[in-house]
């Protein structure tokens, strides 16, 4: 999985190279140190990484070649968790491949420099882009903008670093739109890859809700419901002064109850001044450019036909 709201690499591997452990998806793939002829281990180095979801990612570290579809190769740290089972999710991803900026992102132990440090150089711009179709799959591009995968005005932010809640790609002075008047978000908020929802503030998520029939936070304890066949309204969103429109289609985002056709919303509360998430959801609705070499995010309305 590829992540801006982490640094590190780290895969999942099996302790004997000749034998698959049980249980895994057909198309899970455990990387074996043994076998590549590249790999180096780094003697007594371990890593930890956090997740906000609350999970850790430990083992041993070494090094190794990466490359990354067409990219050019680079060799760098690589950190190894020896496979017992899923422990993340049901999709078994086959590790992370941190994509945030060096001064951020989630806690760590291996330090720099990470998979940007080393790619961007060899790139024509210091960026990468992330476009989401409506199915939720993912296309990235490195070192160029692709200008058919959006249309409209391209909005530029800076990075706020002076936001320190533990992200990378982290920006402040959120707002929401409402028909009598706007609703600030109390912190800042970060965009992040391996999440999925948008949150927000409860008591601007509690505002968007009052205008979806059927919609309450009962069902499913703090998080809100409504009947699937409702028509969700647009959140119009300020991001640094930038405006910035979900369409109400990209918040429904599941079924929660497929018998009572009850789904669960893209948009839920990050609590009482907690920290905003923009994750897959935002970015089924706009495409993002990540620049490192200026610390800016710019988005736009993403195309339809991706």
């Amino acid at each position: 999985m590829l992540d801006i709201g982490s640094t590190e690499f780290w895969v999942y591997a099996s302790q004997n190279d000749s034998v698959q452990p049980s249980g895994l998806l057909s198309y899970t793939q455990l990387y074996e140190p043994g076998s590549s002829p590249t790999w180096q281990s780094i003697p007594n180095a371990t890593f930890s990484s956090g997740y906000a979801a609350g999970f850790t990612a430990t083992g041993i570290v070494g090094t190794d070649s990466l490359t990354v579809g067409q990219l050019p190769p680079v060799r760098q740290y690589v950190g190894v968790m020896w496979y017992t089972e899923p422990v993340m999710d049901s999709q078994q991803i086959q590790g992370i491949l941190g994509l945030g900026l060096s001064s951020g992102g989630t806690s760590g132990t291996m330090g720099t420099p990470t998979f940007l440090d080393l790619l961007l150089p060899q790139l024509e711009l210091p960026l990468f882009t992330i476009a989401v179709d409506k199915w939720g799959t993912g296309t990235w591009d490195f070192g160029h903008i692709n200008a058919t995968k959006y249309v409209g005005a391209m909005q530029s932010i800076p990075v706020d670093g002076s936001c320190d809640i533990g992200g990378s790609w982290v920006v402040a002075n959120i707002s929401a739109q409402f028909p009598e008047g706007t609703i600030a978000q109390a912190n800042c908020g970060m965009f992040d890859t391996g999440y999925d929802l948008i949150n927000l503030d409860a008591s601007i998520v509690a505002r968007y809700y009052q205008d979806v029939p059927g919609a309450n936070s009962a069902t499913v304890p703090g998080q809100y419901t409504f009947p699937c066949n409702t028509s969700l309204p647009d959140l119009g969103l300020a991001i640094d002064g930038s405006g910035v429109t979900i369409p109400g289609h990209v918040l429904n985002y599941h079924p929660y109850n497929v018998e009572a056709s009850i789904c669960m919303g893209a948009l839920q509360s990050s609590g009482d001044g907690g920290s905003a998430f923009f994750g897959q959801a935002f970015m089924m609705a706009q495409f993002l450019v990540l620049n490192v070499g200026d610390t800016t995010i710019s988005f736009a309305e993403i195309a339809q036909d991706l």
